[in-house]
């Protein structure tokens, strides 16, 4: 919720609150603790100012960036990093990539659940 917050999108953080009020409501039979109350008080009178966030210096690397400088971090893993590399290059805007294995043609959903 801060994080929405700070970007300025109030109204998702305040989305973000009765979500989680909800799923706990409906899970665990609670309520939220009196910090993130407070928090979404805070959020919601306004007291939550956006934070100006300064442009990126140098554009996103792009797959062949990465790997020339990505080989130390990866010494003696090869092999992962191969199979790192080969998930970027099939990866979708959407966060949805193509299956990299030999023969699969689908697409395979790797976004995280929300809840």
């Amino acid at each position: 919720m801060l994080s929405l917050a700070r970007t300025g999108d109030r109204a998702a953080a305040i989305r973000q609150y009765r979500a989680c009020v909800a799923v706990l409501e409906r899970e665990l039979g609670v309520p939220p603790l009196d910090e993130t109350t407070a928090l979404y008080e805070a959020i919601r009178d306004g007291r939550i100012a956006p934070v100006e966030v300064p442009p990126r210096a140098t554009a996103p690397m792009g797959v062949a960036e990465l790997a020339k400088v990505s080989a130390s971090p990866f010494i003696g893993r090869d092999a992962e990093l191969g199979r790192l590399l080969a998930d970027l290059a099939a990866s979708q805007p959407d966060g949805r990539r193509s299956s990299s294995r030999k023969g699969d043609r689908h697409v395979v959903d790797h976004r995280p659940p929300l809840f």
